[in-house]
């Protein structure tokens, strides 16, 4: 969680670092020297004009920021893309870990999460927090739980179903 933390607080540096010199270039565009200015800073402006997108979709999405740089750092990413960890919206996740799948609706009733049916939930550990799509919440209630789901294709495993989840403070 710590790295998580310290990784988001390095990408939002970096965007504040890229909207201060867009904030410059701007300035100097508008100087009695406007054409030469764009002229000069051409490339570095289309070069922070891609990065600012590219972070924000790194802050806001379902790239694991962690995993990901401890897959870069220990295998060889020249290679492949396989250390780019991303989260799949549709699981749940503990310490960066998926212990569980969403099924069915997942409704949002003001500050609480409802999910319809947590499936294969055996490594779910309902006194720890859960992440679901970079949010995170505590398990408050929950209205059966079956170890095994009778009736589709298969066993799913332990299943949870109506389960209420409240923000982590």
């Amino acid at each position: 969680m710590i790295l998580e933390l310290v990784s988001k607080i390095v990408v939002t540096l970096i965007l504040v670092w890229v909207l201060l010199g867009l904030r410059e270039l701007v300035a100097r565009a508008f100087t009695s020297r406007a054409s030469k200015a764009w002229i000069t800073w051409g490339p570095r402006t289309i070069g922070l004009v891609l990065l600012v997108p590219a972070v924000w979709a790194v802050w806001s999405g379902q790239i694991d920021v962690v995993e990901s740089s401890h897959r870069f750092f220990t295998s060889r990413p020249l290679d492949d893309v396989s250390w780019l960890a991303t989260r799949d919206p549709g699981l749940i996740y503990q310490d960066r870990l998926p212990v569980a799948a969403v099924v069915g609706e997942v409704e949002h009733k003001g500050e609480r999460v409802v999910f319809a049916r947590l499936t294969h939930a055996e490594q779910l550990d309902r006194n720890k927090p859960i992440e679901y799509r970079r949010e995170r919440l505590r398990i408050m209630k929950f209205e059966s739980y079956s170890m095994l789901h009778i009736g589709g294709s298969g066993a799913p495993g332990p299943t949870y179903v109506g389960v209420e989840c409240a923000p982590v403070e």
